[in-house]
């Protein structure tokens, strides 16, 4: 059931999830793959609605996945963001982990391969769309931060669809600052 921990996470689970999110998704609704009460973590988890997103409620997992939403939010060029947008099917990124040889994400304990995502998927009015990766600045020398960042890269590549890493360095800048007051 979404809304609880993750932990234990079988293939049933996975899968039941996923089509819980192609459902919705179906439906017209959107939210977000990965919510931030489903998972622990150390730092900051934020959840806000926007100016583009009707009654979504967007979920972010940094305080720099927020600063970089509200680069995006106020733009009058943006149609829509979607946030935590899983990488489907699976399979597909299995492949392209495999292709690069680099071992896929797995979720802990039961060592299921695990759904990718991407923090941000931006769509303009013009229809292009950019999916956006925020990382600190100082975890992009990291082997497994790499490892994680080409697959996502080869993904939106295969979709045609550009793709980008926003790092904390480029969103601290004054304007972001006074735009997130």
């Amino acid at each position: 059931v979404m809304g609880r921990k993750r932990i234990n996470i079988t293939a049933s689970d996975r899968d039941r999830w996923i089509a819980r999110w192609q459902k919705r998704k179906a439906d017209g609704f959107y939210e977000p793959y990965i919510r931030n009460h489903d998972i622990s973590s150390l730092g900051s988890k934020y959840r806000m609605c926007g100016p583009k997103s009707e009654e979504q409620s967007h979920h972010f997992l940094s305080y720099n996945e927020a600063l970089a939403y509200s680069i995006y939010a106020f733009s009058t060029k943006v149609e829509r963001i979607y946030d935590q947008y899983p990488l489907l099917p699976v399979t597909k990124t299995i492949a392209i982990a495999n292709e690069l040889g680099i071992r896929h994400p797995r979720y802990p304990v039961t060592n299921v391969y695990a759904v990718m995502s991407s923090d941000l998927i931006v769509r303009y009015k013009t229809g292009e769309i950019i999916a956006i990766a925020v990382k600190p600045e100082n975890q992009l020398s990291k082997k497994r931060v790499k490892e994680k960042l080409a697959i996502e890269k080869a993904f939106w590549e295969v979709n045609n669809t550009k793709w980008s890493v926003l790092t904390d360095t480029k969103l601290r800048i004054q304007p972001v600052k006074t735009l997130h007051k």
